[in-house]
């Protein structure tokens, strides 16, 4: 759409996501591009936890099995071994440490879980309640480690596709994994092979490669797979926080002053 309108100045995108505006002509003729950061992070944390909560404890299995008229609890057994307490032993990997990681680390913290965390970049690190940091490069020799791995990075040329075979076949076999961040940073064909391989013990997924995802994906199919349609930023107070932070930056924008949540499109956030 960009070469429709030449006098364009601004792009703001209603999500923390900036899709595929980095590929385009944008940067070339320095076109501002802004994002909602600050409107959805705790929405999309909740999510994440709703998926580790909902796979370490058996919900969706729970669910199948009620509608295909086998709820009991030796039904269940097959899928017994997957479940946790939390204990002491059981940790997390979080991929992306930027406001939505952080706050998703404080709520494993309160329910006791032990995590550590991979940043896309060495100055964004935050604080938190983390023990060790990591970086992209490190992940073939890491991943094999934890109970559950959190995908909340952004989509940038080094992140995109990072989630592969590779990653998939180094994991526990009883781990699960996560996606609230970009689909495009998943080889998803590898995922679910791994997944029916039993190469990991199932996910919960809010994106995906190409969206909305086909009807024919196994991903519908698969008991131990958790799927949201995009939905991990929805929120009743969403709209207020857009409207408010969009007319603040339009201010600034009109008044020629420094505006919030600018996007650096070498980066991709």
């Amino acid at each position: 759409m960009l070469p429709e309108f030449p006098n364009l100045k601004w792009i703001h995108f209603g999500s923390i996501g900036i899709s595929d505006i980095r590929s385009s002509e944008a940067k070339e003729r320095r076109i501002l591009v802004t994002n909602s950061k600050g409107t959805s992070e705790k929405a999309v944390a909740l999510t994440a936890l709703g998926f580790l909560l909902g796979l370490t404890r058996g919900l969706k299995v729970s669910s199948e099995l009620s509608a295909q008229s086998k709820f009991s609890r030796e039904s269940f057994d097959d899928y017994f071994g997957n479940i946790s307490d939390f204990s002491e032993f059981y940790n997390v990997l979080i991929l992306g440490y930027g406001e939505i990681g952080r706050i998703f680390g404080s709520y494993l913290t309160c329910f006791g879980i032990q995590y550590d965390v991979v940043v896309a970049d060495k100055k964004r690190k935050r604080y938190g309640g983390y023990k060790a940091t990591y970086e992209l490069q490190d992940l073939d020799e890491i991943v094999g480690q934890y109970d559950a791995i959190v995908n909340i990075l952004p989509l940038t040329d080094l992140t995109k596709g990072i989630f592969n075979s590779s990653k998939f076949d180094r994991m526990k076999a009883k781990s699960f994994f996560i996606n609230v961040g970009r689909g495009e940073t998943v080889i998803e064909d590898d995922l679910i092979r791994a997944i029916i391989e039993k190469k990991i013990s199932g996910a919960g997924l809010d994106v995906f490669q190409k969206e909305p995802l086909d009807n024919s994906s196994p991903l519908h199919k698969l008991s131990n797979v958790i799927i949201t349609p995009h939905i991990g930023a929805m929120s009743r107070s969403y709209w207020n926080k857009e409207f408010s932070l969009f007319s603040e930056n339009l201010e600034l924008f009109m008044s020629n002053k420094k505006m919030k949540n600018i996007i650096d499109l070498n980066k991709g956030y």
